[in-house]
């Protein structure tokens, strides 16, 4: 994995062009939702990347840094052997014919032993041949064939729910800072003070009104404003073992969504005044930012022809350790742009649907999937 610091120079680097290629497939989906041709903001957009030279991952390691990515990228390798150890076994013998060596046991306790001295941080390798057998299991049903360019799909038809338990058996370990960087309890002040250990400036920290902030990233509805925390990114995906660069695009197509179902000017030149604060749940605000997020990385990788599609693999495996309301679009991933833009379009329209759980929102949606108003 790159360091910190190559992380936040490449997420400099790129920032703009991320950015740009977010914000026109946004316009593009978003503007029957918001009842015009083109879609127009109220002001600029604003995205900041807030980013300091700390990583708490090894902050208080004795091991040096090194050791534990060592331990990292030997288990990465278990990970990518384990299913050809019977080769390997073989070619050992073949090799040294007197040797005798339970190749598979070996690895097991190797890997067993290097995860206990990585003090609980487990970054198995979330690896292309692991996801490409996820993947063609799945959806190409062609688990023993070589693996070939996937054509993509519709979208709704895609086997989420399966490929979603195939991830799960990637790694379903845990990690405490991990759980407290996105654990959905937090507190406006839990949120701060570990964003203060990052030692990230006060202007950056979000405020008690900022009631969706999280540790990744936040969108402001006061200041109308996304900033971007690289290295609770960095960490975040250290401790998985992904790519953050991966993980940046995520958070920053899932704020932007926020952004523009905010500040987006409705058919009556309106914004989305209160942003669903006081009237629409967690499970519906959240819902929405990632129901976009998933279909982002879907068009990402369909665009540059990703082979197995890593961004979308990578968030949806992703979203597994997140709190509830991140997980809730996955409910709707058979709903078609038409069928979420109109009930959106209603919500924002009528504001019909105040309801804290989403219950209704969810309703309404199902409502036009079973009926095929749209």
């Amino acid at each position: 994995m790159i360091s910190l610091e190559q992380f936040i120079k490449t997420a400099e680097k790129i920032k703009t062009s991320e950015k740009d290629k977010c914000k026109k497939w946004l316009y593009k989906q978003i503007r029957m939702q918001l009842n015009k041709d083109t879609v127009t903001i109220k002001k600029n957009w604003k995205i900041h990347l807030a980013s300091t030279g700390v990583s708490l991952i090894n902050r208080d390691d004795n091991q040096p840094s090194r050791h534990l990515d060592c331990n990292h990228k030997i288990i990465k390798a278990i990970n990518d052997i384990k299913e050809c150890s019977d080769i390997l076994e073989n070619e050992i013998k073949r090799i040294e014919p007197d040797c005798s060596i339970d190749v598979k046991n070996l690895l097991k306790k190797i890997e067993e032993n290097l995860k206990k001295n990585s003090r609980g941080i487990m970054a198995p390798s979330i690896s292309i041949n692991l996801f490409k057998k996820s993947w063609d299991e799945f959806l190409n049903g062609k688990a023993d064939e070589s693996i070939k360019e996937f054509k993509y799909p519709k979208i709704e038809t895609l086997d989420i729910d399966g490929i979603i338990e195939e991830l799960k058996k990637l790694s379903d370990s845990s990690h405490s800072l991990l759980n407290v960087l996105i654990k959905n309890e937090s507190s406006i002040d839990d949120i701060r003070d570990l964003l203060k250990k990052y030692e990230y400036k006060e202007e950056d920290l979000p405020r008690e009104d900022d009631i969706y902030s999280r540790c990744l990233g936040k969108y402001s509805a006061r200041d109308e404003k996304i900033t971007i925390y690289l290295n609770t990114i960095y960490d975040s995906a250290k401790i998985k073992g992904i790519d953050p660069i991966i993980l940046f695009r995520k958070v920053l197509i899932h704020e932007m969504a926020h952004c523009l179902h905010h500040i987006g000017i409705d058919g009556d030149d309106k914004i989305w005044d209160d942003f669903g604060y006081k009237t629409y749940g967690k499970n519906t605000i959240e819902g929405l930012a990632q129901w976009y997020t998933y279909r982002y990385m879907y068009h990402f990788d369909k665009e540059i022809k990703n082979p197995v599609p890593m961004n979308l693999l990578v968030m949806l495996w992703f979203s597994n350790f997140q709190p509830a309301p991140y997980k809730h679009f996955k409910t709707w991933h058979k709903y078609n742009y038409e069928n979420i833009n109109r009930v959106l379009v209603e919500a924002r329209k009528h504001q019909n649907l105040k309801e804290h759980t989403g219950s209704k929102f969810d309703a309404a949606l199902k409502e036009n999937y079973d009926n095929k108003k749209v």
